[in-house]
């Protein structure tokens, strides 16, 4: 979610991005909507909160008058590769080539040359840095 902002007197304009200051709570928040979450809810007080003191759950029962909706907590991840992986089976063909080159980034490193650093880069790549190269991937910030 972007303002447009009045830049120099001649009337420029930029785009300022608010997502740059999301927690990693919202962040986490944001992948488990694009992951087909539902109904994210903070927790009763009997639940320990998460590092950032907010405990989150969630559902990915669609809306029913027949069954109760089941609800879990919302998977971790920037801390869980197994999190990961899910997340990683939500992009299309066309979007995994943004990905990659987006984990490259994230890692510091431009792909091109040298090739063989940025697989590395790629193959070793934190939960935190998979989860943050997925949000830029589906512009969720």
């Amino acid at each position: 979610k972007a303002r447009l902002t009045q830049s120099s007197p001649r009337g420029r304009r930029k785009f300022c991005n608010f997502y740059n200051t999301m927690t990693t709570n919202e962040k986490r928040i944001k992948i488990a909507e694009a992951c087909g979450w539902l109904d994210i809810t903070r927790c009763t007080r009997r639940f320990k909160p998460a590092e950032d003191g907010v405990c989150v759950m969630g559902t990915k029962d669609p809306p029913s008058i027949n069954y109760a909706r089941e609800y879990s907590f919302l998977p971790d991840y920037f801390n869980d590769l197994n999190a990961c992986h899910q997340m990683e089976k939500k992009l299309s063909d066309n979007q995994w080539i943004t990905y990659m080159d987006n984990l490259c980034a994230v890692n510091g490193r431009q792909c091109g040359l040298p090739k063989n650093t940025c697989r590395r880069a790629v193959i070793h790549a934190s939960a935190e840095q998979r989860a943050e190269a997925f949000g830029k991937t589906l512009n969720l910030w």
